[in-house]
């Protein structure tokens, strides 16, 4: 499904990046706190290309200072950076760095990029979250219809799958079940019960080689997307709605500027989102809720708490329909 001539449109776009990053013209200054060395460095430029490409493209501009906190205590870099003249943080991205962030409970507004247990006042967390991307899939599939599930996985990406089975675990509980293959006359009747689904985990190329499977109720997790190789037509799964639509032109202008392989275009993604709900906090008032359509998905800001709804999806072989 996914070959390279479908994503052209998508990345028709070219807008230099070079240079955008620092603007004299800002109008507040928005303190980058990302591990910009080490093994989250190509992560972290993703997430940068994104988050620079949205404020260059936008009206309001913000100036940048980007931080790189690999091996920095956060509270120390928090206490060095942060000054008068900035209206907000973003990062930092390390779990264990989201952690010292809490611990050290900044006054200012911080926009943390990925997600922990604990919450706090002021603290916004962000994430491409397998909860969200389970919690998204599971009510597609309740609006199929289905009430029982059947898992089919991919055993040499257990590891890469294992945080959305368990999410979707927690959902489903004991009318989820894990097989080695589909039988035909199995306790579920896949084929022809009408209130069964399948759940396929694992890499896009496991997934090309699934023979006789159903042709309705069938589903994916979004690390089964690649390039490469084709998605069975009537295949369901959420994922970051910018891979797929041509809506947003700052995702675009990053790609081409630099392309990269679709996590890391979910990255850019992530990160013009990062920069859109950065503008929405900074120009917040009376704590009002927060809420839009972004290039990750729906977008939901209430009180401390940010949510993200990714965008289902199915396959109709050459293309994609948004459901």
């Amino acid at each position: 499904m996914f070959k390279k001539k479908m994503y052209r449109p998508v990345l028709a776009l070219s807008i230099a990046l070079s240079g955008v990053g620092l603007m004299s013209m800002a109008n507040a200054e928005i303190l980058v706190i990302l591990p910009e060395t080490g093994p989250m460095a190509n992560v972290s430029d993703s997430i940068k290309r994104g988050l620079v490409q949205a404020n260059h493209q936008s009206d309001n501009k913000y100036t940048f200072k980007f931080v790189n906190v690999h091996h920095q205590n956060i509270a120390k870099v928090l206490k060095q950076h942060v000054k008068k003249s900035t209206q907000l943080v973003i990062g930092p991205l390390d779990k264990n760095n989201v952690e010292e962030l809490l611990a050290a409970q900044p006054k200012i507004q911080t926009l943390a990029l990925n997600q922990v247990e604990k919450n706090a006042k002021g603290i916004y967390q962000f994430a491409l979250s397998k909860d969200e991307d389970a919690q998204a899939l599971t009510k597609r599939m309740q609006k199929d219809g289905v009430k029982h599930l059947t898992v089919l996985r991919d055993a040499n990406s257990i590891a890469q799958t294992q945080s959305f089975f368990d999410a979707m675990q927690k959902l489903w509980g004991d009318q989820m079940q894990v097989k080695s293959k589909i039988e035909k006359k199995s306790k579920w009747s896949i084929f022809g019960g009408k209130d069964e689904g399948v759940l396929l985990l694992g890499s896009g190329k496991w997934l090309s080689q699934q023979d006789d499977l159903p042709k309705h109720r069938i589903y994916t997790l979004p690390y089964a997307i690649e390039e490469k190789y084709p998605i069975a037509k009537g295949m369901v799964y959420c994922d970051t709605p910018a891979i797929y639509t041509h809506q947003w032109a700052d995702v675009i202008a990053a790609y081409k500027q630099k392309p990269v392989s679709i996590p890391y275009q979910r990255l850019i993604a992530f990160g013009a989102d990062a920069w859109q709900i950065s503008d929405e906090l900074v120009q917040r008032q009376n704590n009002q809720t927060i809420q839009f359509q972004g290039r990750t998905g729906q977008i939901r800001i209430v009180d401390s708490i940010l949510s993200r709804t990714p965008q289902c999806f199915e396959s109709q072989g050459d293309k994609q329909k948004v459901l």
